[in-house]
């Protein structure tokens, strides 16, 4: 085995099992990954061989590493960066990284923000809507809150708190539709207005 075999240089092309063994995967996947167009266009030389250069081993280590699964915020994202990065538009793959990655830190946030929510529904303490977003409250209406806002929205209590109330009667109402409930106003003692 020579000292270069399996290492990109820009001298010698590069065969598909090396491409494979840099990247970790089985051939198959290089070839698939050419079909599918994950791959910039890839020279054949006389032998009807693949001619793969280094740019192609940096873009295949990328589709691999963006496709790994899972996809926060599903698959299309992804596709679109790899394609793009693909078709040798780095710019624009940079924009959608970037467009990724705000996605995903914002599911983050939600998702923090629904396991704070959890923590606290565990340990009793009731759903506030002026103190968690209103998603958060229709997962607590869905994993059984009864209330949405609660009479406190109308009382001072709230205002002595220094928190402001962003949800008004017709948001509390519209949040309870979209968590699939419908919405009833109540008195302080709990029976139906």
């Amino acid at each position: 085995m020579s000292p270069d075999r399996g290492r990109p240089t820009k001298q010698r092309p590069l065969r598909t099992a090396e491409v494979a063994r840099a990247v970790g995967v089985h051939p198959n996947t290089v070839r698939l990954y050419e079909e599918w167009g994950f791959l910039p266009p890839i020279p054949r030389g006389p032998n009807g061989y693949r001619l793969f250069t280094t740019e192609h081993v940096d873009q295949m280590r990328l589709a691999r590493t963006a496709l790994q699964w899972p996809y926060p915020g599903g698959k299309d994202p992804v596709l679109a960066l790899v394609l793009r990065a693909a078709a040798g538009d780095l710019g624009g793959a940079l924009e959608e990284a970037y467009r990724y990655l705000a996605q995903v830190r914002a599911e983050c946030a939600e998702a923090e923000a629904a396991a704070e929510f959890l923590d606290q529904w565990a340990r009793g303490v009731p759903a506030d809507a002026t103190a968690e977003p209103l998603r958060i409250g229709q997962v607590a209406l869905r994993f059984g809150a009864d209330d949405l806002g609660s009479t406190m929205i109308e009382e001072n209590v709230v205002a002595a708190t220094g928190l402001t109330v962003r949800a008004n009667r017709e948001d509390l109402a519209h949040a309870i539709r979209q968590a699939g409930f419908t919405p009833a106003q109540r008195r302080s003692d709990y029976s139906l207005v």
